[in-house]
């Protein structure tokens, strides 16, 4: 449950409207100048040890070094399981 309650931007004061944004319904700002989107991410991140027959998957970032690799990693959305998470994450950064 989200006990996000308020109708207008905290950064601009524009009026917020409801968005889909990664797949889920969010309210953002109607100001196309501002960008602000309520992701409601609670603290807890997952990650993801993901592997394929014997090899592990590792993602590479655009704008890193090239040879640095994370696990797959993600925040965890508020009303889903970790499990829920996990195989979101891996599809999002997977394809």
């Amino acid at each position: 449950m989200d006990s996000f309650d308020y109708s207008f931007c905290p950064v601009c004061s524009s009026p917020l409207t409801q968005t889909i944004e990664g797949g889920i319904t969010r309210k953002s700002c109607k100001n196309t100048d501002c960008e602000y989107i309520h992701w409601n991410n609670p603290i807890p991140v997952l990650a993801a040890i993901a592997h394929r027959k014997d090899e592990v998957i590792l993602i590479q970032s655009i704008g890193w070094p090239k040879h640095w690799y994370s696990l797959v990693t993600g925040f965890h959305e508020a009303g889903e399981t970790a499990e829920e998470g996990v195989l979101r994450e891996v599809k999002e950064e997977t394809g």
